[in-house]
């Protein structure tokens, strides 16, 4: 299949969870399929045709400097590659088109080249976003709202990342259930084998975005006095929370982004992975946390059922015991193997060859 993949970011000049699901299944698609990425220029990139890991990559646009402004990511960058996306996408001739749900713009663009090559559109989505759109834009949030309902009805199938992002689309979005199938994100079982790494009985981790969501500073708040914390992530929050840290006379090491294997073996020496967010469409380092035999620490109904069944739950209150019981808990070993990233491939190229028959 010749296959045409559309989101503004891409894994690994910007880094998250949803831009890692796409570079572990296409590099793994791009051995017996055409995939053509359409993404926007970063910083650091051998030019703006050029190819990695299999996939032919073609830059759209330049990426800005800063895709964030304050904790929202910017609107005009997500504009513009929505516009100089349409007469690049539909140069070529594909058998389907592939799009990121996020920032929705991008799906209208796709749908319109899809229609005119009558080829299949099918969505990524990995969360719906409902009344945060209040939280995140204020008043504008109904317009969010308002695109996000639409941009559902688009695709010829969406998938979703979790079975809790696949009942909100059918409840809150209207979308049909037959439209949906549920593919979770995964791990790469194999490499997480190789990693070697010593267990630190006094460290906890946390590895995100660095934005007020993600509840890192409950985490320094409730960090007991005589462990260390490890922050790998950057963003508009990492000021703040080195500010707290000091202030409160916390242990806390900040590091930005690492290498996949120096991640690993961060998650792997931890004795605690805490992860506190309100709300994940689906945590990949959670996963890899729990491939790793390292304990994992969440807020309770924060995480999808798929993840959930695997962690220590607590409620915001009791943050701090819970950090507690787990660091002295014995790490517990799962079989993940129904996520492994060669399996997400499949049944992602499934889906297509059903869609293009």
């Amino acid at each position: 299949m010749k296959i045409a993949v559309v989101s503004d970011v891409i894994y690994p000049w910007v880094i998250g969870g949803g831009e890692r699901r796409y570079y572990e299944i296409f590099r793994r698609l791009a051995k017996e399929h055409e995939i053509h990425f359409y993404t926007m220029f970063y910083q650091g990139m051998p030019s703006r045709e050029f190819e990695y890991e299999g996939m032919k990559v073609h830059c759209v646009c330049d990426a800005p400097k800063k895709l964030y402004a304050g904790r929202r990511r910017k609107i005009f960058p997500a504009v513009k590659f929505s516009l100089k996306l349409y007469g690049k996408l539909k140069q070529g001739r594909f058998d389907l088109i592939e799009c990121n749900e996020f920032p929705f713009l991008p799906c209208l663009t796709a749908k319109r080249v899809a229609r005119m090559q009558r080829i299949p559109l099918v969505v990524t989505w990995h969360e719906v976003w409902g009344d945060y759109w209040d939280k995140y834009l204020g008043a504008p949030g109904a317009v969010g709202k308002s695109i996000e309902r639409r941009v559902s009805k688009v695709p010829d199938r969406i998938i979703s990342v979790s079975s809790f992002t696949s009942r909100r689309l059918e409840k809150e979005l209207g979308v049909e259930r037959k439209k949906i199938v549920t593919i979770n994100n995964g791990v790469d079982t194999e490499l997480i084998k190789e990693i070697k790494a010593r267990k630190d009985r006094n460290k906890v981790i946390f590895v995100g975005r660095l934005i007020p969501e993600k509840n890192v500073d409950l985490l320094i708040k409730n960090l007991p006095q005589d462990l260390r914390l490890t922050v790998i992530g950057e963003g508009p929050e990492e000021e703040n929370l080195r500010k707290l840290a000091r202030r409160m006379n916390k242990e806390v090491e900040f590091k930005r982004f690492l290498s996949y294997e120096k991640l690993l073996e961060e998650i792997k020496s931890a004795s605690l992975f805490a992860i506190l967010s309100e709300r994940e469409g689906f945590s990949i380092t959670a996963l890899e946390a729990i491939a790793c035999n390292t304990p994992v620490l969440a807020l309770r109904n924060s995480l999808p059922s798929e993840i959930e069944r695997f962690c220590y739950l607590t409620d915001k209150d009791g943050i701090k015991n819970s950090i507690q019981r787990c660091i002295n808990s014995k790490p517990k070993k799962y079989k993940i193997g129904e996520f492994d990233w060669s399996r997400v491939a499949r049944r992602v190229e499934e889906v297509y060859r059903r869609m293009v028959k």
